[in-house]
């Protein structure tokens, strides 16, 4: 299966990059500096990956249907005058953001402090310059994507992070935050050496500077990229109310907004987007031929493989949200204050997993069937609502409300976007996803009882042992991830879930590759 093959290669990423967070955590907790890195990161590296999506959403279909896997067959024309486009307008981006930094900081987090604020326009006009490289990636991603090299393009966590690490080991006393924001800048330029090398032939042979602003096939992806610019505006919006919303909470409220999220995340950019990348080619072929039988069965087998990796995901994060902050960032400067604040935002942030990882996948079926404009309503809506609850809740849940009310706003996104596939593609979206989320119950259950009763006897048995609390709580909790885990591979293997059968198989081959005796079956 090519997208186990991604995820592989994603999760190893994931894991680096998991690496990465515990330095950062040990070096600089939830501190005022950690606060303003994330506001002056939020834009240059978020517009770009914005960008990525919209060019890749509206260019696949129909650059898949032209090229039919090999490029000499394809007409670039119109292609090249996007990508020329999209770089000269990243280009004009970055030079305004670099000029309107402190506005541009103030905007962002009005609650925060005025050091904070200067902080933030400090490093946002380093980070600025950064905004033409990541459009690249994001340009050769897409082509590596379109000619099925999915393992090339999974591999930006996984170098991005390795960089960002050694930059942060060798250059943290002398440079303080400033060795953060340096080393995630050289982590994309080593990235982007990486697309070019892997795609230097097509780069050399077909990617040019192209004006051909009336070119068809400009045009047609031009049309369907306003749908989706303002759903990406919408998206955008939203991160940006939360941290508007959150600057006005306590210092280091912002930081530690950004552990919960990227933790909540995990599940979502490491199994459900490698699902999606290697489903949705497939997607816009069969809604493109009108094959609905296919259309379902790739609907189906999307859903399955998503909810086998992300209903447990939820369900962990959700009950041992504190104990996963404690075990992955509980040291250094992150002290046990930073690590209650945190995980009261991964408790709430964790009901959105499986929402956001349905949403996402929905979303391809109504960009293939060019009904963006109603994923952009869907969109819309969910910003609106996640403002209101921001208003409503920020006062008396502190940072929790506002994950809650993200999690309210994705859950009225999926259920929108749901009812919408339904009714204009016909495929039963209620039915499906309820089956397959009925299929991972028993096994969910049977993880998170496993995890409970060795957590709670590794304790007991640990505390006899010479060993501090914080470490006696991070082997137990360790062990019943494990054992939990194993308890759900083991069922779901029994059920013929062709991830779990896929997992299982490749593990039998590594055990009697090593072990001096056979696993039989």
């Amino acid at each position: 299966m090519s997208h186990l093959v991604v995820l592989v290669i994603s999760f190893l990423g994931k894991i680096v990059g998991v690496g990465k967070s515990l330095f950062i955590a040990a070096l600089f907790g939830t501190a005022m500096e950690l606060d303003a890195f994330y506001i002056a990161y939020m834009l240059p590296f978020l517009l770009p990956d914005v960008l990525k999506g919209i060019v890749s959403n509206a260019f696949i279909p129909q650059f898949m249907r032209s090229v039919q896997g090999q490029p000499d067959k394809a007409d670039w024309t119109g292609i090249n005058t996007l990508f020329t486009t999209m770089i000269i307008f990243l280009v004009l981006l970055s030079s305004v953001l670099y000029i309107s930094a402190s506005q541009v900081v103030f905007f962002l987090a009005p609650g925060a402090d005025s050091e904070t604020q200067k902080l933030a326009g400090e490093l946002l006009q380093v980070m600025a310059f950064i905004m033409p490289v990541l459009g690249i990636n994001a340009i050769l991603t897409t082509l590596a994507n379109c000619f099925n090299r999915f393992t090339v393009a999974s591999t930006e966590s996984l170098v991005t992070n390795i960089i960002i690490i050694s930059g942060i080991v060798f250059l943290h006393l002398s440079l303080g935050i400033y060795a953060l924001v340096y080393s995630l800048m050289a982590g994309f330029v080593v990235y982007s050496l990486v697309l070019i090398y892997s795609n230097f032939y097509l780069i050399k042979s077909y990617l040019k500077t192209s004006f051909a602003f009336s070119h068809a096939d400009f045009i047609a992806p031009a049309k369907q990229m306003l749908p989706l610019t303002v759903g990406y505006i919408g998206a955008i919006t939203m991160g940006i109310v939360d941290t508007q919303f959150v600057s006005l909470l306590s210092s280091g409220a912002i930081s530690a907004l950004n552990y919960a999220l990227m933790i909540a995340s995990l599940p979502l950019e490491t199994f459900t987007q490698s699902v999606i990348v290697t489903h949705y080619p497939r997607i816009s072929q069969y809604i493109a031929s009108g094959n609905r039988e296919q259309l379902e069965a790739i609907q189906i087998s999307g859903l399955k493989a998503i909810l086998f990796f992300v209903v447990p995901s939820s369900a962990v994060l959700f009950f041992y949200s504190e104990q996963i902050i404690s075990l992955l960032l509980q040291r250094g400067n992150f002290d046990e204050s930073s690590v209650v604040l945190t995980s009261s935002a991964l408790t709430f942030f964790s009901l959105s997993v499986l929402a956001r990882s349905i949403c996402y996948f929905n979303y391809r079926f109504l960009h293939a069937a060019n009904l963006s404009w109603h994923q952009v309503s869907v969109g819309l809506l969910g910003v609106v609502t996640n403002i209101v609850f921001n208003f409503l809740l920020y006062k008396p849940m502190g940072l929790a409300g506002i994950a809650l009310a993200t999690a309210i706003a994705i859950t009225q996104n999926l259920i929108l976007s749901g009812i919408i596939i339904q009714k204009k593609l016909q495929l039963f979206f209620l039915k499906n996803v309820l089956q397959q989320i009925g299929l991972f119950i028993p096994a969910t259950a049977a993880m998170l009882l496993t995890i409970t009763l060795v957590f709670n006897s590794m304790q007991h048995l640990l505390s006899h042992l010479n060993l501090s609390v914080l470490m006696i709580q991070h082997l137990s909790i360790a062990m019943g991830f494990i054992l939990g885990g194993s308890i759900f591979l083991i069922i779901t293997t029994y059920q013929k879930v062709p991830e779990a059968v896929a997992i299982s198989n490749k593990l039998k081959q590594l055990f009697n590759k090593f072990l001096f005796w056979k696993i039989p079956g």
